[in-house]
């Protein structure tokens, strides 16, 4: 048996180093040193689970019920990150939606900031081992085009739409 593998009962295993952990990215990493963040790794306790990702489904429902779709950006490693978009005519404003979203799932907005283009953003914890939500809020906004106007009206300018 090579010293690749370990043997237990009649079973041989392939060896698996020891994963390790970085506390900066809340990550699993193959190496001593972060990849990402260049923070030292080390190995967790036996038992140790990661933090869970908030359930993108729920939020997804949660979001359509006060007029936003939501879609999934960025790695989903420290925490999600998604971005909402106001949908229908009726949507809420984006602290609305912040609070609906906090409360159906059990959490806390823990903090806000403006974005760049009129986007407000939030991180909101929810009560237990999970990952944060990190959401970012596309404003609604008035669109000068009216839907029932003729394609054949909108005016171009430099080949642009006007």
């Amino acid at each position: 048996m090579s010293d690749k593998n370990l043997l237990i009962g009649d079973t041989t295993y392939p060896h698996t180093p020891a994963k390790k952990y970085c506390k900066g990215c809340a990550a699993f990493r193959s190496g001593d040193i972060c990849q990402k963040c260049q923070g030292e790794t080390f190995v967790p306790c036996e038992g140790f689970t990661e933090c869970k990702l908030p359930d993108i489904e729920l939020i997804r429902k949660l979001a359509k019920e006060v007029g936003y779709a939501v879609g999934v950006h960025g790695t989903q490693e420290r925490d999600l990150d998604i971005i909402a978009a106001p949908w229908t005519d009726d949507a809420v404003n984006s602290w609305e939606l912040m609070q609906h979203i906090a409360k159906g799932l059990n959490a806390h907005i823990i903090d806000k900031e403006r974005k760049p283009l009129g986007r407000h953003a939030a991180t909101i914890q929810i009560d237990g081992w999970y990952k944060p939500l990190d959401i970012s809020i596309c404003p609604i906004l008035s669109d000068p085009v009216q839907v029932s106007q003729p394609v054949a009206s909108i005016q171009y300018i430099d080949g642009v739409k006007a």
